[in-house]
């Protein structure tokens, strides 16, 4: 039998909120180094490639440069990024993490402590379900996008 849209729209709106949750636990976590969810993607995106230029960034976050400069920038001040020109093009700008973030990325503490946060809310056998029941939604939407 298939979903009704009434069903579908039910998993819409939890997929939302859970978005929202997971947001706001994970957000207050990098707060306590006065960082947010989006510099925190950015730290994690340049240490997977680290030396990225500005362009190929935003297109990695799918952000717009302007809005990535700005982050890559508050970063930078703080601390947590450095921005390298090229000696041939001065245009050209490699971002590069720092000590400071290359230890706190290796800590991994922050994504820890929202682990235990999680696990101690939530049984094993609740979670594989969990698992089961989103692997099913993310295989559907990836036949929705199949043209054919």
């Amino acid at each position: 039998m298939r979903a009704t849209p009434e069903t579908t729209l039910t998993i819409i709106g939890l997929l939302r909120d859970l978005e929202r949750r997971v947001h706001t636990q994970f957000s207050a976590i990098l707060a306590r180094e006065d960082l947010t969810l989006p510099q925190f993607f950015v730290l994690k995106a340049v240490a997977t490639d680290d030396g990225l230029g500005l362009v190929e960034l935003s297109r990695k976050l799918e952000l717009t440069p302007s809005t990535t400069s700005g982050i890559v920038e508050r970063l930078r001040r703080a601390g947590w990024l450095e921005r390298l020109t090229s000696d041939r093009d001065r245009r050209a700008v490699a971002i590069r993490l720092t000590d400071k973030a290359r230890g706190f990325l290796a800590r991994d503490h922050h994504v820890e402590s929202f682990q235990r946060l999680m696990a101690a809310k939530l049984d094993e056998d609740e979670a594989r379900r969990i698992v089961a029941s989103l692997k099913a939604l993310h295989s559907c939407l990836e036949r929705m996008e199949d043209p054919q």
